[in-house]
């Protein structure tokens, strides 16, 4: 274990008694099995190192020897909201929480259909659901301590999306987790569970974002399961600020014939990673990754993709892209895992990354790793400045530098925009990196 992050993992274990202490009945449930786990994996552990391969180009020390806990601040205006909610999901279910609680005043949980179950993580844990003991903690990987293991020792509220079999549904479900600090450095645990059923189809979007200035590191976990011939598409979006650490996991499982898209959006951050594992377990799955990452000043966006292709006939793309400013700098390891059973696999990874400060950086590994001889597998990385012929050429039309730059960096941007499939979605997401381009290209422009 990481002698360094020793004072830490001991106040987490004091946090956990106090919490434990809290939970009355709760503390002999299923799940409370599955926290007590992930508490022993993370003293046993302990959080990652730069020794770490995986974490060999960016440093955690801030985020594994900081000494996070809860906070009482939980107060939300309507003009927050207004601020972050998705104009044009009205009529949609909307869950929204505060520093890890849920504000049922500015949530929405009506005319949600026969077939679809939309429920409060805690009531689901409390009232014993068999989905909850069933599904959470099973894909989500603890064993080796970390920050996923630091989320599953506290998992208490959050949200268990389930939809039956054969349940086709098209309206979206907005989940709104925020992080305010509080006075001292804030910890938040947000806690997604989707299951989705054979043939089944849903949508939904996860929204991480912080309002306020202070210390904080937000760890959410999200666990999605698609069964045989289900469709999921989920969107994620994360704002933070520059005093923000936010180190998210998703982890996906995937039945025979199983259609799962992500679109994964950053938009700031002091120190970012993101980890994405799925697993490809049946045969005839079509698995995409999409992300789009923008960055500026000093903040540091790690994003380390797994994809396991554990079964024959399956098509997995990946497109990941980012635009970094300034003296920020990113990482991207992706890795496609082809195993021995896992014959005709078709699988596409491509990392492009556009540098617009003298001091911006990133370091690319994309990966494949293959055990199975009749496979279509291919994957590159990309990184370079805008084009000066393209900015030539549109000065030759009596457009500015400036506004040739924008344009370019625009279209950049957009091709993954563009894959989302939802107007709503896509035009809020449209909105949020338009307003963040401004801010990055002033600040490239400034280097």
């Amino acid at each position: 274990m990481n002698p360094e992050s020793t004072q830490s993992i001991e106040h987490y274990g004091s946090l956990f008694t106090a919490f434990e202490a809290g939970l009355n009945g709760g503390a002999s449930s299923t799940v409370h099995t599955v926290r007590q786990a992930a508490l022993e994996a993370l003293r046993r552990e302990g959080f990652p190192t730069r020794h770490d391969e995986a974490w060999r180009h960016t440093n955690p020390a801030p985020l594994s020897t900081g000494l996070y806990g809860p906070t009482d601040t939980t107060s939300l205006t309507t003009s927050d909201l207004s601020d972050w909610s998705i104009e044009g999901l009205q009529d949609g279910p909307l869950l929204v929480f505060v520093n890890g609680q849920f504000s049922e005043a500015h949530s929405r949980l009506t005319d949600i259909p026969d077939g679809v179950q939309i429920q409060r993580l805690s009531e689901a844990i409390a009232g014993e659901n068999a989905l909850v003991a069933e599904h959470l903690g099973k894909i989500a990987q603890v064993e080796d301590g970390g920050f996923a293991a630091l989320n599953t020792a506290f998992v208490d509220d959050g949200v268990l999306v389930s939809v039956d079999p054969s349940t086709l549904w098209d309206v979206p479900i907005e989940i709104l987790y925020i992080t305010r600090p509080g006075p001292n450095p804030t910890l938040v645990t947000p806690r997604t569970l989707v299951v989705a059923g054979d043939g089944s189809q849903v949508q939904f979007v996860e929204t991480f974002v912080t309002i306020g200035a202070g210390d904080h590191l937000t760890t959410p976990v999200t666990e999605i399961w698609l069964g045989v011939g289900a469709t999921v598409e989920h969107t994620r979006l994360q704002i933070d600020t520059d005093q923000g650490h936010h180190t998210s996991s998703l982890f996906v499982r995937e039945g025979e014939d199983a259609r799962f898209t992500s679109h994964s959006i950053g938009l700031g951050g002091k120190l970012v990673r993101n980890d994405v594992t799925t697993v490809l377990a049946g045969e005839r799955i079509v698995s995409t990754l999409n992300g789009l990452f923008l960055s500026r000043g000093q903040e540091h966006v790690d994003n380390y993709t797994s994809i396991e292709h554990a079964a024959p006939n399956c098509e997995s793309h990946e497109l990941y892209k980012s635009i970094l400013a300034d003296a920020s700098n990113g990482v991207f390891r992706g890795k496609i895992h082809v195993h021995q059973i896992a014959q005709q696999t078709d699988a596409y990874q491509s990392n492009q990354n556009l540098l617009i400060g003298d001091d911006a950086g990133i370091m690319s590994k994309p990966q494949l790793e293959i055990y199975a001889d009749d496979v279509k597998c291919s994957h590159g990385s990309t990184t370079g400045e805008l084009d000066d012929e393209a900015i030539f050429y549109l000065r030759a039309r009596g457009i500015g530098e400036a506004t040739a730059r924008g344009v370019l960096t625009r279209a950049f941007a957009d091709e993954l925009v563009d894959c989302i499939s939802h107007e709503a979605i896509r035009s809020h997401v449209d909105a949020l990196v338009t307003l963040r381009l401004e801010q990055v290209l002033a600040s490239g422009s400034e280097s």
